[in-house]
């Protein structure tokens, strides 16, 4: 029996706070993950590693300290069996796999592609931090969000300044003072 799809739901694995995804291998025999650094793809690599080597129970939150979830199944619900896996790194000394691997390139169309996208992403983020700062009268306001509400990690930014908003949604109630006139970046009050 060909697999064709893989069901991943991950939770508290390492970097991995949840993911929840499908990979289609229909009609290929390979997926490639490709992002820039700091979007989970070693916490991605880490948990299959573990899970391949039947070392399930030592994926976890490092952070937290809470215990991982994993639960890899094929498109007919069956459980992925860890021996059906295996994770090549190589940048590890004792690694099976050829070093030129590193020198992967993507194909040039799509690469692009990828390139154009994340330049305009950075760009609108950019837009939108420059927004908040100005809305809010501080230069650090999305540092301050961060270590507020995302326990630090930057990549929880997004989501949880949907949750804010929804939540302060009608009730804006405005001040005429800068935010850093009452907090400053040592997360001091200044009274």
């Amino acid at each position: 029996m060909i697999m064709n799809k893989i069901y991943l739901n991950l939770e508290h694995c390492f970097g991995i706070t949840k993911l929840v995804q499908e990979l289609n291998f229909d009609g290929e025999n390979v997926v490639l993950i490709y992002a820039p650094n700091g979007l989970m793809k070693t916490s991605f690599a880490k948990t299959l590693r573990f899970y391949g080597q039947e070392k399930a129970d030592r994926i976890k939150d490092v952070v937290a300290d809470v215990a991982g979830n994993i639960d890899i199944k094929d498109e007919y619900g069956n459980v992925i069996l860890p021996t059906s896996i295996y994770v090549s790194n190589c940048e590890e000394p004792d690694s099976e796999t050829p070093k030129n691997i590193t020198s992967f390139l993507a194909d040039s169309v799509l690469k692009q592609q990828y390139d154009s996208i994340l330049k305009n992403l950075s760009e609108k983020q950019k837009a939108l931090f420059k927004d908040i700062s100005d809305y809010a009268r501080s230069t650090d306001i999305v540092s301050e969000f961060v270590r507020t509400f995302c326990e630090g990690k930057t990549s929880l930014f997004y989501s949880k300044f949907e949750e804010v908003m929804a939540d302060v949604s009608g009730n804006e109630v405005c001040f005429d003072f800068k935010y850093n006139s009452i907090f400053d970046n040592n997360s001091s009050l200044n009274l």
